[in-house]
């Protein structure tokens, strides 16, 4: 088994405690009271860091060169972009929140103004298929935006690309307002 081999195999465990441990234990990380995300996990502070040793060990082991390394690294966020993306998407696909009975807040407004400023073929196309829907029509924006990073797919991932991007006050990706996060920081890896 090589590192590569390892590193690979090391990331079913980031499937497990990203997605269905750190939400079960660590206070904060999941949903809040009324199913909103909290802001420790989604604002201001993750309460739990994640890293590994496996495939960066550069520490003497002659397998693990600076060409591993970088292969890890892609390997990883390659990984975890993709869970995130099909959390993302499967939770925009159950959402079925119509507008008239669940109103969109002024942030979900607000993104959803910025993603239809950025992307508008993307968003018509999105909300054709879920009319009267914001919360699934954002949910499905941001997985596409998740894929467009993971694939490297610059006009989508980061619109207006070519010039320095403008960081709104809240981002799109900031429908909890962030905060000061006062919980304690627990670093979990492998």
């Amino acid at each position: 088994m090589d590192p590569i081999d390892e590193v690979r195999t090391v990331m079913t465990a980031f499937d497990e405690t990203l997605f269905r441990v750190v939400p079960a234990v660590v206070p904060g990380a999941g949903p809040g009271p009324g199913g909103e995300p909290s802001v420790g996990l989604y604002g201001a502070g993750l309460p739990c860091g994640f890293g590994s040793w496996v495939g960066a060990d550069r520490d003497g082991n002659p397998f693990v060169t600076a060409q591993v390394t970088r292969e890890t690294a892609t390997i990883q966020a390659d990984h975890l972009l993709r869970a995130l993306e099909n959390a993302t998407a499967r939770i925009g696909r159950a959402l079925t929140l119509h507008a008239a009975t669940t109103p969109p807040s002024a942030a979900l407004r607000r993104a959803l103004a910025a993603a239809h400023a950025a992307h508008p073929e993307l968003l018509a196309e999105i909300e054709a298929r879920s009319p009267q829907e914001p919360y699934r029509t954002y949910l499905l924006y941001a997985a596409q935006r998740i894929n467009a990073t993971r694939v490297r797919h610059a006009d989508l991932a980061y619109p207006g690309h070519g010039r320095v991007p403008r960081r709104p006050a809240h981002g799109p990706a900031s429908l909890v307002q962030p905060g000061p996060s006062s919980r304690p920081t627990a670093s979990c890896s492998t």
